[in-house]
């Protein structure tokens, strides 16, 4: 089942695919967030699997690899057998990108970047066509790439009415929140989030934490009312 996703949620994805590194902090004023909201709603999102990584995007040009294959390949059977032996062969090619399983007349679209044309004719007669069961295999060279992107389409009817603004009112922020926040982000490559438990009126945040015995025992008083001490 897909993740339910709130505005919030939107918000917070559609930052971090413009820049994946941003800090809690910085992402919490991209999205009129306080930090602790922003980090807490990064790392729910992770857990969910929406978010399934945070990485760098070369430009495959600056890096040597100038040539760009789309490869369609048919093969001569198509049972599970022979799916699952050519699908094992392609994992081990670092020049195959992606690769795609299709309904129709081929089985499968591959992606494909190399230095050079020859390169490409190296890789296809040395790899690609010696996998066992192989009938055919169309390649296309991209000439140009008109739309890179790496962002999900938005669906706005998926989602309910957006929430009312309003004009955002001065507020004083206590010390004590402003400590809070600050050492969240400081933290939070080492929490990772249980739940929430809700009662008298608060709500209190439970996170596991991995780390040396003295290190943990170094948290602030004001990130830990209380802990428990496990070695598993």
């Amino acid at each position: 089942m897909p993740t339910d996703l709130d505005h919030t949620d939107i918000q917070v994805l559609d930052a971090l695919q413009r820049d994946a590194g941003l800090s809690a902090a910085e992402l919490a004023e991209r999205c009129n967030l306080t930090t602790t909201t922003a980090w807490r709603r990064l790392r729910r999102l992770e857990a969910a699997g929406v978010i399934q990584g945070r990485v760098a995007i070369l430009n495959r040009r600056e890096v040597g690899l100038h040539v760009l294959v789309f490869a369609q390949v048919k093969l001569m059977a198509t049972g599970r057998e022979a799916l699952a032996r050519f699908e094992q062969a392609v994992r081990g090619f670092p020049e195959v990108l992606d690769c795609y399983s299709l309904l129709g007349e081929k089985d499968f679209l591959l992606r494909i970047a190399v230095p050079s044309i020859d390169a490409y004719e190296a890789f296809f007669l040395d790899h690609l066509s010696r996998i066992p069961g192989l009938q055919a295999v169309n390649s296309n060279i991209a000439l140009s790439t008109i739309k890179p992107s790496k962002r999900r389409p938005r669906y706005p009817w998926t989602l309910g009415p957006e929430p009312t603004s309003h004009a955002a009112m001065p507020v004083d922020v206590p010390d004590e929140v402003t400590a809070l926040e600050d050492g969240l982000e400081r933290w939070q490559d080492r929490l990772t989030f249980v739940s929430d438990e809700q009662g008298c009126g608060c709500c209190v945040s439970i996170f596991d934490v991995e780390g040396p015995r003295d290190a943990i025992d170094a948290i602030p008083p004001f990130l830990c009312a209380s802990s428990e001490w496990s070695n598993s």
